[in-house]
């Protein structure tokens, strides 16, 4: 019994060092593309009853995760009819813009979002602004995005107010919010404060789907592109190391200040104003 169980050791002890000495060759799984992946892992998921395919919430849902995945700066926009709530993506209420008092004599507005009606909501709180003796602007357009947009008209509204304008950007800002950025720079002679942009200065164009929703694709502004054809960020005037993330700064939408005491690039803007107020008087 025990010389069985020795050579069952001996063999084991073998079969440990074969395996040991000769590394294992695993298969080389075929090349797929994310579109092939993507479809296998649906197919897989319906054939094992895991999938409701037609579930409109949970389709909205997957376009959402995908748009957000790519990072391509692409909008949904659910249909109108059995939308629900999804509706509401791109009203007015959803960019309202978030008007604080910084420095004590400097009015601070937020846009979370640019969108196409953004001058009359510029128009709208600026007329606060004016009524509220403020000596100077501070426009954050960090972690912006933005559809669609007369950015000059942005731009043109802002240059009325007669007063002076500091403008926050980072990294996040994209899209229509640089060609507003940028046209404020020239026509309202506003100064950048923070980190250089992303550098896609694009608007949206619709593109339908057979579900009746709309995909909003980016489509980079001729403009604004160099000769070379690539989009280019912008750079700011005063640039800041500092970036906080989105939820340092704002840990919800309806915060109208950044929530830290520690905000370099809001105080570099606000010693800003105060120099060109001291200067001014």
């Amino acid at each position: 019994m025990f010389t069985g169980l020795a050579l069952v050791g001996a063999s084991l002890q073998a079969l440990a060092a074969t395996t040991a000495s000769a590394p294992a060759t695993l298969p080389v799984p075929p090349q797929q593309t994310v579109r092939e992946a993507v479809r296998e892992v649906l197919d897989i998921l319906q054939s094992n009853r895991l999938l409701a395919d037609d579930d409109p919430a949970l389709r909205r849902q997957m376009i959402r995760t995908i748009l957000e995945t790519l990072d391509c700066q692409a909008l949904f926009m659910p249909h109108a009819n059995g939308a629900g709530t999804d509706a509401t993506t791109e009203t007015p209420a959803g960019i309202m813009i978030r008007q604080a008092t910084v420095g004590g004599i400097f009015a601070y507005l937020r846009i979370p979002r640019v969108v196409p009606d953004i001058p009359a909501h510029l128009t709208e709180a600026l007329e606060d602004v004016a009524h509220g003796h403020y000596e100077g602007v501070v426009l954050d357009l960090r972690y912006t995005a933005g559809s669609e947009t007369d950015a000059d008209a942005g731009a043109q509204v802002l240059a009325r107010t007669g007063l002076p304008i500091a403008i926050l950007v980072n990294g996040g800002t994209v899209g229509a919010a640089e060609l507003l950025a940028d046209s404020a720079r020239r026509q309202a002679k506003a100064v950048l404060v923070g980190q250089p942009t992303r550098g896609l200065p694009y608007t949206l164009h619709a593109q339908a789907l057979a579900s009746g929703d709309l995909l909003m694709l980016p489509r980079i502004e001729t403009a604004t592109r160099p000769a070379d054809g690539n989009a280019r960020a912008l750079h700011p005037d005063v640039t800041v190391q500092q970036v906080l993330p989105r939820h340092a700064l704002w840990p919800s939408e309806d915060d109208s200040v950044p929530n830290t005491g520690n905000d370099m690039c809001l105080q570099a803007a606000v010693d800003l104003l105060k120099a060109i107020h001291a200067f001014e008087q």
